[in-house]
């Protein structure tokens, strides 16, 4: 059964390549790899906790590679002309438009007092909702739960000890991301 839960976690790992950048989608998909993990703990396998550290390995590139996108759609789309939607539509722009995300957008009223422009909400103010917005599209992946293998502990072992060594979510894939994506 050890082969079949490595195809399964295989197939898992393709679907995380693949779903839509989705909260809900992400957490079924790692809740599957973690159904199985489930599973081997139940059936006693030794060593469990080492196979998962690789688990986590393999979810945590798979996850970054998606952020690293992610991001790169979403300065694309910040920085996208208004002029693109009047193009043909080649293989090219059917790519492009794919990779558009939904921005919420901020409404910002401007104010004509006494020879004086100002925004409400002001500038600051915009500015966090902004990073809050884009706090939580990286949260998507970066709040994820990494699987664990000590949820069920069927046999005394001495790997059953609570050690805190493995992180509880995949929180420091951002530190990962290359630095130019985040400066954009």
């Amino acid at each position: 059964t050890l082969l079949q839960a490595c195809d399964k976690i295989n197939t898992q790992l393709i679907i995380l390549q693949e779903i839509d950048y989705d909260k809900q989608a992400f957490m079924d998909a790692v809740g599957g790899i973690q159904k199985i993990v489930d599973e081997l703990s139940l059936a006693g396998y030794t060593e469990l906790k080492s196979w998962v550290i690789v688990v986590n390995k393999n979810i945590g590139s798979v996850l970054l590679n998606r952020l690293e996108t992610a991001l790169k759609n979403w300065s694309y789309t910040l920085e996208l002309k208004a002029g693109v939607d009047e193009v043909e539509n080649t293989d090219e722009q059917k790519e492009i438009s794919a990779s558009i995300i939904k921005i919420p957008a901020i409404g910002v009223e401007l104010l004509l007092r006494n020879q004086e422009i100002s925004a409400s909400p002001a500038l600051p103010q915009l500015r966090s909702v902004f990073l809050k917005e884009l706090h939580d599209y990286i949260g998507v992946v970066c709040t994820l739960p990494s699987p664990a293998s000590g949820r069920f502990e069927v046999f005394d072992s001495p790997e059953s000890s609570n050690d805190t060594s493995a992180p509880d979510t995949f929180s420091y894939l951002v530190d990962d991301v290359d630095s130019s994506l985040l400066a954009k």
